[in-house]
């Protein structure tokens, strides 16, 4: 028979998986929008897509880390009996979510690090196409400059 202490630790761990969980579930939706909106029209809106989903990341990160802290320390102030009292079929729904939520996040990295590269190298083909339209403009000027420093008016 469990007495309240080990009633409210047992409780008390799977309020903490269910709060990891529910931060995975979080993460993926995050994930989700900005796989969404990973297509913006300038670089502006680029950096500041990547610098939100980074922010968003680190602080799941931080969540993550939290919660997994808490759930060790919960642990290790459990006797051993206690851990076999568990009710084994919540604490397996929590675990089977908690795996599937880690493997989908682990796919959606994936498709967000290829929606970074791309990102990046549209931005780069931008800024080279940039510096060849100023590098251009810049001889036409210098062009300009050599043949007496105006347009020609017969034109």
């Amino acid at each position: 028979m469990q007495d309240n202490h080990s009633s409210d630790r047992l409780n008390s761990l799977l309020a903490l998986l269910r709060s990891k969980n529910n931060c995975l579930e979080g993460w993926m939706t995050e994930t989700q929008t900005f796989i969404q909106q990973a297509d913006p029209l300038d670089a502006a809106q680029t950096i500041a897509l990547i610098d939100r989903y980074e922010a968003t990341r680190e602080r799941g990160v931080r969540s993550l880390d939290l919660l997994d802290r808490k759930i060790q320390e919960l642990l290790l102030t459990m006797e051993e009996t206690e851990k076999t009292q568990i009710p084994k079929q919540d604490f397996r729904v929590e675990l089977a979510r908690n795996e599937l939520l880690v493997s989908a996040i682990f796919k959606a990295d994936d498709v967000v690090f290829e929606k970074i590269s791309k990102l990046q190298r549209d931005l780069a083909k931008k800024i080279a196409a940039a510096k060849q339209e100023s590098e251009t403009l810049q001889k036409f000027k210098s062009s300009l400059e050599k043949r007496g420093g105006g347009i020609d008016q017969n034109i």
